[in-house]
């Protein structure tokens, strides 16, 4: 998640992630994220006990093409893959064991994780997520 700074101008990433317990109200300290990703860039799903995250922009606003895992049984987080494409704001989905991923923005090229275009294109992948 992140935060603005006093300025409004810096963009402060925080690596802590919690979960709210619906029995006291409380929020509970979870392992930290890997990989820091923007809160509102990212993609995620969930399927099982597992919570995915694609996608997003890292420190110093650039666009990645991570997928971590958060398994909530281990309390732990999985650097799990990468996409074909660096990318933020876009739109995931899995059905039927096929990985749905349409894009928002890209980044400007594979060695340049700038902001590119934005695109309507995206892909699936054929993925099996129980053995993750």
């Amino acid at each position: 998640t992140c935060d603005w700074g006093p300025d409004t101008k810096t963009e402060i990433m925080f690596k802590e992630c919690y979960k709210l317990e619906s029995t006291n109200g409380h929020w509970q300290r979870l392992e930290d994220l890997p990989i820091i990703v923007s809160h509102s860039e990212y993609s995620t799903f969930v399927h099982g006990h597992k919570i995915f995250v694609l996608g997003g922009m890292t420190k110093g606003y650039k666009v990645t093409d991570l997928i971590q895992m958060y398994d909530t049984r281990k309390n732990q987080w999985t650097l799990v893959g990468r996409m074909p494409w660096k990318n933020k704001g876009l739109i995931v989905g899995h059905a039927e064991g096929w990985l749905y991923v349409a894009f928002g923005q890209i980044a400007i090229s594979r060695f340049n994780s700038e902001f590119g275009e934005v695109t309507k294109s995206g892909f699936r992948a054929r993925v099996n997520l129980d053995n993750l």
